[in-house]
């Protein structure tokens, strides 16, 4: 929790560390299984999520990059 606290308060000095070319990993986790068990709802559902969050997170991102150029 306390990890999750210090990235929400401090995210210019968090996002310092995080290079630039790390891809989203969730992603290339759950494509792969969801394609061997196609018919497992929780394959589905965690492919589903980890897209949602990964684009949110772009969005946030996207958000923070304009509002820090104007």
């Amino acid at each position: 929790m306390s990890f999750a606290l210090e990235q929400l308060f401090f995210l210019k000095a968090t996002a310092f560390f995080v290079p630039v070319w790390i891809p989203p990993n969730p992603m290339f986790v759950w494509i792969p299984h969801l394609f061997g068990t196609q018919t497992s709802s929780f394959a589905w559902s965690e492919t589903i999520e980890t897209f949602a969050i990964a684009a949110s997170a772009w969005i946030v991102a996207a958000r923070i990059r304009d509002k820090e150029a104007s």
